[in-house]
């Protein structure tokens, strides 16, 4: 390889490294989020992962069994049946149920509270 293309290499690589720094130092260190997973504990697929305090978070109907709250406004998992919805769980804000229990695969989306 000549002196150039070593100098070019080197230039990228470092360029690169800078970049991806710069990222890692913007990127908050952990983001609020309403998160649901299709399995109890926190595991198998993550079925949303909303950073942002929506007044609806829509989830696949009928999958989900775990959730964490980490966003600032409380959250009430529903159910629709029919024209009207009824409450599963409430999430205030920290809140998390690693299981929903005789209520799994029922929730159909999350309403914000307040």
């Amino acid at each position: 390889m000549n002196k150039i293309a070593k100098r070019l290499v080197a230039g990228a690589s470092t360029a690169a490294v800078a970049a991806a720094l710069a990222v890692a130092a913007a990127a908050p260190a952990s983001a609020a989020s309403l998160a649901a997973w299709d399995r109890t504990g926190f595991s198998g697929t993550k079925l949303v992962d909303s950073a942002t305090a929506n007044a609806v978070i829509d989830v696949v109907n009928d999958r989900t069994r775990s959730a964490r709250n980490t966003l600032s406004f409380g959250y009430s998992a529903r159910n629709t049946v029919s024209w009207w919805s009824v409450e599963v769980a409430y999430f205030p804000s920290g809140y998390e149920l690693s299981s929903f229990g005789g209520a799994n695969d029922t929730v159909d989306h999350f309403d914000r509270v307040g």
